[in-house]
């Protein structure tokens, strides 16, 4: 990921521009029902869809991380 995109991906799950040392706890959703990945800013927990493969995921959390609706860059 390139340094925008990690800024953007802690933004997405954490609410800040950067981890810090944060613990996030990352849970694996059941089924397919919610093709993208969500987060909770809270308590620094993502929740991803399981996916075919690496770069479908990449694909998805690119596509979450990067709008520009969320956060404040």
């Amino acid at each position: 990921m390139t340094y925008e995109e990690r800024s953007r991906l802690a933004i997405f799950i954490t609410g800040n521009e950067y981890f810090g040392g944060k613990i996030v706890t990352v849970d694996l959703m059941d089924g397919n029902d919610n093709p993208l990945i969500a987060s909770s800013t809270c308590f620094e927990k993502l929740n991803l869809p399981h996916y075919q493969d690496l770069d479908t995921m990449y694909r998805k959390i690119c596509y979450n991380i990067m709008d520009r609706s969320f956060g404040n860059m």
